[in-house]
C-alpha cells in the first residue's frame, strides 16, 4: 500500500509547484506594470517640466522676425532680452545666448536664473540708409533664436550752414548730410577777418572786404561738420545769408543745428 501511494503524492506536489508558479507570475506582473508606470510618468512629467521652463523673449525680436523702420537720424537702438514670457513663466536656469548683427558674432553673454531677468543690449554707430539683421541665439541647453531687422531711412543729401554773432567774432558752421568733397566759402561782409590761427584759413585773405576760400580737408566724409571763425573789427552782426557755401553744385541752405 505503501508503494503505491508514492505517485499520488508526486502528482500533488507537482501541482502545488505550478500554482506556486502561477502566484509567482501573477504577483511578479503587478510589480513590473507599476515601475514601468512610474517610470513612464517621470519622463512625462520631466519633458513637460524643462519645455515648460525655457522661456526666451525680447520687447524688439521675436522668432518671426519683425521689422522695424527708423528715422534718418538715429544713431543707436536699445532693445531688450528676456527671461521670461510673463509674471508667472519664467526660466528657472541662466540663460547664456549670443547675439549676432549682419550675422557677425557681437558677443555673448548671460541672463542670471531667475523670476523676470533682463539683459540690455544697445546697437550703436547705425547710418542713414543702413540695414541691421539681429539675432539673439541661446548658446547652452535648449536652443532658441529670437531676431528682427532695423532699418534705418535714408537722408536727403544736404549741406547746411549757421551763423552764431559774438561782440568779437563770427562762427559760421557748415556740415554735410550724405555727401562729401571740397567745401567753397565766400562772403562780401566788410567787417569780418579770418581767423588765421585755423589751419583751414591759415593763408585765406581779405581782398577788398571780400573773403573766399576752399575746404578740401574738412568734408572727407559723408556726415562731416566745421566751424571757421572770423573776428568782427565792427559791432556790425553777420548773417548766414551773407556766406556763399557751396560743395560742388550743392549750395548750403539755412539751418540752425540745435532744432
Amino acid at each position: 500500500m505503501a508503494k503505491n501511494a508514492q505517485p499520488q503524492n508526486t502528482d500533488k506536489s507537482k501541482k502545488l509547484k505550478y500554482i506556486l508558479r502561477g502566484l509567482t507570475v501573477i504577483l511578479i506582473l503587478p510589480l513590473i506594470l507599476t515601475v514601468a508606470a512610474k517610470y513612464i510618468y517621470r519622463r512625462e512629467a520631466t519633458t513637460v517640466a524643462v519645455a515648460g521652463e525655457i522661456y526666451f523673449t525680447s520687447d524688439y525680436l521675436t522668432e518671426s522676425d519683425k521689422e522695424y523702420v527708423l528715422a534718418p537720424d538715429t544713431k543707436s537702438l536699445t532693445f531688450t532680452l528676456r527671461n521670461y514670457e510673463d509674471e508667472l513663466r519664467f526660466t528657472n536656469y541662466p540663460i547664456d545666448y549670443t547675439v549676432s548683427v549682419n550675422g557677425i558674432d557681437s558677443f555673448t553673454n548671460q541672463i542670471p536664473a531667475g523670476q523676470r531677468n533682463t539683459a540690455e543690449i544697445t546697437l550703436n554707430d547705425l547710418k542713414p540708409g543702413g540695414t541691421y539683421v539681429v539675432h539673439a541665439t541661446t548658446v547652452t541647453g535648449f536652443k532658441k533664436t529670437i531676431k528682427a531687422t532695423f532699418r534705418v531711412l535714408e537722408e536727403d543729401k544736404a549741406i547746411y550752414k549757421y551763423v552764431k554773432n559774438t561782440d568779437e567774432y563770427v562762427l559760421l558752421t557748415v556740415w554735410t548730410q550724405g555727401v562729401s568733397g571740397t567745401v567753397k566759402v565766400s562772403t562780401n561782409a566788410d567787417n569780418l577777418v579770418p581767423d588765421n590761427t585755423s589751419a583751414v584759413m591759415e593763408n585765406v585773405k581779405t581782398s577788398g572786404g571780400a573773403i573766399s576760400f576752399e575746404d578740401d580737408t574738412s568734408f572727407n566724409e559723408e556726415y562731416s561738420s566745421y566751424t571757421y571763425r572770423f573776428f568782427k573789427n565792427t559791432q556790425k552782426n553777420v548773417t548766414a545769408d551773407e556766406f556763399t557755401v557751396t560743395l560742388g553744385s550743392a549750395q548750403a541752405t539755412v539751418r540752425n543745428p540745435e532744432k
